[in-house]
């Protein structure tokens, strides 16, 4: 429940002609945008450094702590766009991307063919975007290159969105400055692999959201009587 369409879309086996309904649970917008808030303040209140400081006994009160940032959320549906309302409201600037047209009265939306331009004017990117044909692999170093340098990654999206080696590789020459993820190309994240040990890269084990399942299953009970009854479905994709 709540753990998106890819594996389903991507069954051969599925006919054409189901329906297939999402769960709309506010608890889950509400925990998905508490998570990208903590992660969007970890950067700009420069903990990382301060982590490393404590480590090292460092004292320096002299820094400037915080980072001026310009946030854009990579895919501007519910989820996303709670987010961004959210922090809109905590005196950020944000911006929004979109696969199509919309439009917001407090946030600069961006769709289609403008993906350059929202990418032009951001130094945190935020992926919140389902994981499709179109989407895979969305994450990579030729979108990375057209960020500016040292811009930060939040994927709270699906793992196959992103592609680690090349998030590994945008970070060591400078296109990001780091990287907060709690989804991964593998899950669980294999013992091997590279980001356990970069220290840039901020690690949770796909926990951004979790659905709640009492709000989730009555949903499923009032859509399983409403096609026992023929009546219209909700939240149907």
């Amino acid at each position: 429940m709540g753990a998106g369409v890819d594996h389903i879309l991507s069954d051969p086996s599925l006919p054409e002609n189901i329906p297939i309904c999402r769960i709309s649970d506010e608890k889950l917008s509400f925990s998905m945008s508490s998570y990208i808030i903590m992660a969007v303040l970890f950067y700009h209140k420069r903990l990382i450094k301060y982590q490393s400081d404590k480590k090292n006994k460092i004292w320096d009160h002299d820094s400037i702590p915080e980072i001026d940032i310009n946030i854009g959320i990579l895919g501007f549906g519910s989820l996303g766009s709670d987010a961004g309302i959210k922090l809109k409201n905590l005196g950020f600037n944000v911006y929004g991307y979109s696969l199509n047209k919309k439009e917001h009265s407090d946030i600069k939306l961006y769709h289609g063919d403008n993906l350059d331009q929202f990418l032009n004017k951001i130094n945190v990117l935020i992926c919140t975007v389902p994981y499709t044909s179109k989407t895979k692999n969305l994450l990579n170093i030729k979108l990375f290159n057209k960020l500016n340098d040292e811009t930060y990654l939040i994927n709270v999206s699906r793992g196959k969105v992103q592609n680690e080696k090349d998030i590994l590789k945008a970070i060591e020459i400078g296109k990001l400055s780091g990287a907060f993820l709690d989804v991964f190309e593998t899950e669980p994240l294999p013992k091997n692999n590279k980001i356990w040990g970069n220290d840039k890269i901020e690690i949770t084990p796909h926990i951004a959201s979790i659905t709640n399942e009492e709000a989730a299953v009555p949903q499923i009970l009032d859509n399983y009587d409403r096609m026992n009854k023929n009546i219209q479905l909700r939240n149907v994709i």
